[in-house]
C-alpha cells in the first residue's frame, strides 16, 4: 500500500458511465465563433447531439481551425453532462484562447438541472495546456483578453446586477470597470483609442443613465474604467436594441446584431464613397458570428434550419458554407514561430540622406531609399529594408539612382522608379524583399515615375510623361503587360495610390467640377473607381490658400494622411473616422518631412522628416492608436517603442490544471501527460471511493492503479498498481475489494483481490482466457465473473467460491453475459444477457439486450427497453 497526497478524488465520479455512448450517427450544432487577429484562424463551440428524435446532448467541444475549415482540431472537451463550454476569444497575438466552462449537474437526457461552477479558462491555442483564472458559483460571462494580453475583461451576473470587470490572468487585482445600472453585455476589443465596446443601457457623455433612450445601445470603456460614453444606436427612429456585435481590426467596419436581425455597416462615407448599411438575411438560422479582422466578410454559425453549419458571408457576395476537415490536435503542427533568418548587414559608414520611405501593408517593416552624397558609391541611391523599430536593415539594391519605393498587396514585393543611366528619365522596377535581382517592369522612351501597385502584384500604376515634356503626364495601369490610362494629361495627375477596398485609384488632380471637368482652382485629391472611369473629386480645396498635393490611406479609407500645400509650404495632416469619433477632421500634422505612407491596417505610419525643423531628418514610425512618435533612423532612439503587444503568456504543462472530464475519442490532445479516473465504486458504508486511476503520456497508456480515498478527497491511498487494472468492486462488509488485472507479461485479463487496507493481494484465476468483470456474491462467499475465451467473445458467467476455489458455470457463453453485481435485496445476481424466454432458453433472432437474473439457476429477465442494443456497467 502507497499512502499519496491529497487528491480530489470525488473527481471519479464525474468520469465513468454517466454519459451513454453517442449512437453511430450525431448531428453537429454551433454555438460560438470567433476568428483570429490575423484573420488565418477561427475558434468553435460545437455541441454534439445524437441523430435520434430524443436529441439527447452528448458533448461541448471546442474546436480550432484555419479559417478554410481545414485543421479542425478539439483542443477542450466536456460531456454535457458535466458541463458547457462558451464564449471563446482570443489574445491579441492570436497564441491564447479564453472562454467559459461550466460544472454542472444534469438529468439522464443530458439536460443541465443547476449550474455548480462557472469558471474562465486560458487555454494554449495548440491544445497544449490551459488552466482556470476565476471560479464562481456566480454566473461567469464573455471573457475577453485586455489590449495588452495581459489581462481579462468579463462580466459578473450577481443578484446585485450585471457588472463589466477586469482580472489579471492569475485571477487577481479583480476590478469592477462599468456598474451595474449601465448593464453591460459582452465587450468586444476595439484596437482603434483601445476602448472595449459593449450592448448597455443608454449613457450620457459623462457616463450617467439617459433616461429618455430606451433601446439598448452600443457603449465603450477603456480597461482603467475610464471614458465610458455611448459609440453607437441603431439610426434612426425605430425602438431597436442592439445586442453584439464584431469588429474589424481598426473598429471602421462592424457588424450588429439587434432583435430585427443582422446588419452591417462600416466608415467608408468619411472617404465620400457611399456604400450603405444592409441587412445580412443568410444563413436563415444565425448564431454566433465574428468578422474577419480586414472587414471582408463575416463568419456566421447557422444553417437552413437550425445552427449546424459555419459559413463566410462576404460583405459582397454569396455565403460560402465552409466544411470542418477534422484531425487530430497531435498532427497539428505547434504554434512555435520560426526564428527570423539574421540576413542583416553592417550598415556602411559615409555620408548618406534619407529619402522617401514606404510601410508594408502589415506593419512590420519599412523600406526607405538612402543616398550616398560622398564617400564610395557617391551619387547612387540604394533601397533599404528595416522593421518598424529600426533593427535588421536590409540593402535591397544598389549601384543605381533607385527612388520612390512601395510595397505590393502581398508585402513580399517592391515597386521603384530607377533613374536611366546618362539621361533625366525614369523606368520601373521591382525587386524581391528577401532573394532575386531587380527586374524592370515599365521601360520605354518615355518617363515612367511614382509608381505603385495596384489590385495585385502583377498590377502597376504609374506616371508617364514623354521624355522632357513633364505637362503631359497622364496616370496608367498595366496589368499582366496590358496598358490603360487612367486620368489624362489634362487632369495633371501625380502621387498615385490604390485603395483595393473599394476598388479605387487616388490621385492628385487639377481641380475638376461634379462632372469631372477640370475648371480653375486648387489642386483636388480626385479618384477613379472601378465601376467608374470618369475622375470624381474624392476632397476639394477650393475655396482655401491650400493645394491638395498626396493622398494616402489605411484599407478600409478610415485613417488617411494628406498633403496640403499653403503659403509654398508643405504639410502633412493625418486624419480619421471611427466609430468612436464624431467626424472626419485633422487630428494632427507634420510641417517638416519629405515622404510619407500608412499601413493597411491604419495602426501605423511613417514619415521621413523632422518634428522640429532644427532637427536631423529621419526615419519616423508613428504608432496612430497612442499618438506615439518614434524616430528609428539614423540613430537608437526606439527603446520605449511597442510595435506588437506583449504576447500573452502561454500556460505551461506544469501549471496546466489537471482534466476533471473523461476523455473521448473527440478530446484534447494526448501529447503531453494526463491522468483519468474510471470505474468508480462506492464502499456499502458510503464513505469510501475505489477508483482506476489511469496514466497517459503521448496517447499511450503508461499504467493503472487501483486507488481508493474519502469522498472529500483526503485519505488517497494506491493499493494495486499494474500495467491494465479495471473495474473494482467492494465486498458487502467493505473488507475487501475484487477486481480485474492483466499480469505483467501476459495477454489475458484475470481475476484478483485486495483487502481494503492494500494487505493481501490474491490471484484468484489463472489461465489463458480473459477473465473479467468481477463482483463479490450477495453473501461475500464467492466471486461471480465473466470469461470469455478470446477477446470479443460471448461471455460465459462463472462463479468461483472463495474457500475451496472451486469454480462451476452458471451461464454458457452463448447468453454472452456481460457486468453481473450482486443484488442484495434479492440475494441474487443481476446482469446483463442476450434476450431469453419464460423457461430461459435464449429467443432466435432476438436483438439487443435484457437486464437478468438467476432463479434456480436459470435466467429470467428483469428489465429490458425495446431497441436498445448495449446497456453500461449498472450502477
Amino acid at each position: 500500500m502507497t499512502q499519496r497526497p491529497s487528491r480530489i478524488a470525488a473527481l471519479a465520479l464525474l468520469s465513468s458511465s454517466i454519459c451513454a455512448p453517442a449512437a453511430m450517427g450525431v448531428v453537429r450544432l454551433y454555438d460560438d465563433i470567433a476568428v483570429s487577429p490575423d484573420g488565418q484562424r477561427m475558434a468553435i463551440v460545437e455541441i454534439v447531439r445524437e441523430d435520434a428524435a430524443s436529441g439527447r446532448w452528448l458533448r461541448y467541444n471546442l474546436i480550432v481551425a484555419n479559417i478554410d475549415g481545414t485543421n479542425a482540431a478539439v483542443v477542450d472537451s466536456v460531456p454535457t453532462a458535466t458541463g458547457r463550454l462558451s464564449q471563446v476569444s482570443w489574445s491579441p497575438d492570436g497564441g491564447v484562447l479564453t472562454y467559459i466552462r461550466a460544472r454542472a449537474d444534469a438529468d439522464a437526457t443530458g439536460l443541465w438541472k443547476n449550474t455548480a461552477e462557472h469558471r474562465i479558462r486560458v487555454l494554449n491555442a495548440d491544445g497544449s495546456a490551459g488552466r482556470s483564472v476565476l471560479r464562481s458559483t456566480t454566473l461567469l460571462e464573455y471573457p475577453t483578453f485586455s489590449h495588452d494580453g495581459q489581462r481579462i475583461i468579463y462580466t459578473r451576473n450577481a443578484e446585485s446586477g450585471r457588472t463589466l470587470r477586469i482580472t489579471g490572468l492569475d485571477g487577481t487585482n479583480d476590478t469592477e470597470l462599468v456598474r451595474a445600472e449601465v448593464d453591460p453585455g459582452r465587450a468586444v476589443r476595439a484596437d482603434r483609442g483601445e476602448y472595449f465596446l459593449f450592448n448597455a443601457e443608454a449613457v450620457n457623455a459623462d457616463g450617467s443613465l439617459n433616461k429618455n433612450e430606451t433601446r439598448r445601445v452600443i457603449a465603450a470603456v477603456k480597461a482603467d474604467g475610464t471614458g465610458l460614453v455611448q459609440a453607437l444606436a441603431w439610426p434612426g427612429t425605430d425602438p431597436v436594441s442592439l445586442i453584439t456585435l464584431s469588429l474589424s481590426a481598426n473598429s471602421s467596419r462592424i457588424a450588429i446584431e439587434g432583435i430585427a436581425g443582422f446588419i452591417s455597416g462600416h466608415a467608408w462615407q468619411s472617404m465620400g464613397i457611399s456604400q450603405g448599411t444592409g441587412e445580412i438575411k443568410w444563413p436563415a438560422s444565425r448564431s454566433a458570428f465574428s468578422m474577419l479582422p480586414d472587414g471582408s466578410a463575416i463568419m456566421f454559425c447557422g444553417g437552413l434550419v437550425q445552427s449546424d453549419t459555419i459559413y463566410r458571408v462576404p460583405l459582397k457576395g454569396d455565403p460560402v458554407p465552409i466544411a470542418l476537415q477534422r484531425v487530430n490536435i497531435d498532427d497539428v503542427a505547434r504554434g512555435v514561430p520560426p526564428d527570423e533568418t539574421d540576413i542583416s548587414e553592417a550598415v556602411p559608414e559615409g555620408t548618406r540622406q534619407i529619402g522617401e520611405v514606404a510601410i508594408s501593408p502589415d506593419a512590420r517593416r519599412v523600406v526607405f531609399s538612402w543616398a550616398i552624397t560622398e564617400g564610395d558609391g557617391a551619387g547612387t541611391t540604394e533601397l533599404w529594408l528595416m522593421n518598424t523599430d529600426g533593427t535588421n536593415p536590409v540593402r535591397l539594391t544598389e549601384g543605381a539612382v533607385d527612388t520612390r519605393p512601395r510595397f505590393s498587396p502581398s508585402g513580399t514585393t517592391v515597386i521603384f522608379e530607377r533613374l536611366v543611366a546618362g539621361s533625366a528619365q525614369h523606368d520601373v522596377w521591382t525587386t524581391e524583399l528577401w532573394a532575386g535581382e531587380a527586374k524592370a517592369v515599365i521601360a520605354t522612351d518615355a518617363d515612367e515615375t511614382q509608381p505603385t501597385f495596384g489590385a495585385a502584384d502583377n498590377a502597376f500604376i504609374f506616371c508617364r510623361a514623354a521624355a522632357g515634356k513633364p505637362e503631359e503626364t497622364a496616370l496608367m495601369r498595366s496589368v499582366d503587360g496590358v496598358e490603360t490610362t487612367i486620368a489624362g494629361a489634362q487632369f495633371g495627375p501625380s502621387h498615385p495610390t490604390f485603395v483595393a477596398d473599394v476598388d479605387a485609384t487616388f490621385f492628385s488632380s487639377k481641380a475638376i467640377d461634379a462632372g469631372g471637368a477640370v475648371i480653375d482652382g486648387k489642386r483636388h485629391v480626385a479618384f477613379v473607381s472601378g465601376a467608374d472611369a470618369t475622375p470624381r473629386s474624392w476632397r476639394s480645396s477650393n475655396g482655401t490658400p491650400a493645394d491638395l498635393l498626396g493622398f494616402r490611406c489605411s484599407g478600409d479609407g478610415s485613417r488617411v494622411l494628406t498633403v496640403m500645400q499653403a503659403d509654398e509650404r508643405d504639410y502633412l495632416f493625418f486624419e480619421e473616422q471611427s466609430l468612436l469619433g464624431s467626424n472626419s477632421g485633422a487630428v494632427g500634422k507634420v510641417t517638416s518631412f519629405t515622404s510619407y505612407d500608412v499601413s493597411r491596417d491604419g495602426t501605423r505610419f511613417v514619415f521621413v522628416g523632422t518634428t522640429t525643423e532644427d532637427a536631423v531628418p529621419g526615419v519616423w514610425v508613428v504608432n496612430w492608436d497612442k499618438g506615439q512618435f518614434v524616430k528609428v533612423m539614423p540613430g537608437v532612439e526606439s527603446s520605449d517603442v511597442r510595435i506588437e503587444p506583449p504576447a500573452t503568456p502561454r500556460i505551461a504543462t506544469s501549471d496546466a490544471d489537471a482534466i476533471e472530464e473523461p476523455l473521448s475519442k473527440e478530446q484534447v490532445s494526448n501529447q503531453w501527460g494526463f491522468t483519468e479516473l474510471v470505474s468508480p465504486a462506492l464502499s456499502p458504508d458510503g464513505t469510501r471511493l475505489a477508483v482506476i486511476e489511469e496514466s497517459y503520456e503521448g496517447g499511450a497508456l503508461l499504467g493503472s492503479a487501483l486507488v481508493t480515498a474519502e469522498l472529500d478527497g483526503t485519505d488517497v491511498r494506491t493499493l494495486v498498481s499494474g500495467e491494465q487494472v479495471l473495474r473494482p468492486r467492494w465486498s458487502s462488509d467493505g473488507a475487501r475489494i475484487v477486481f480485474e488485472m492483466t499480469p505483467a507479461g501476459e495477454a489475458d485479463s484475470e481475476v484478483f483481490m485486495v483487502d481494503a487496507d492494500g494487505a493481501n493481494l490474491t490471484r484468484l484465476t489463472t489461465n489463458d482466457v480473459f477473465d473479467s468483470e468481477p463482483t463479490f456474491t450477495w453473501d461475500d462467499a464467492g466471486v461471480v465473473f465473466v470469461r470469455r475465451e478470446a477477446a470479443g467473445a460471448g461471455g460465459a458467467l462463472v462463479e468461483r467460491t472463495r474457500a475451496t476455489g472451486a469454480e462451476r458455470v452458471l451461464l454458457g457463453a452463448e447468453f454472452d453475459v456481460a457486468f453481473p453485481v450482486a443484488w442484495q435485496q434479492t440475494r441474487s445476481l443481476i446482469f446483463r444477457m442476450k434476450p431469453v424466454d419464460e423457461n430461459g432458453a435464449i429467443k432466435p433472432g432476438a436483438a439487443g439486450y435484457v437486464m437478468a437474473t438467476l432463479q434456480s439457476d436459470k435466467a429470467v429477465p428483469v428489465f429490458s427497453i425495446s431497441g436498445e442494443d448495449e446497456f453500461e456497467w449498472p450502477q
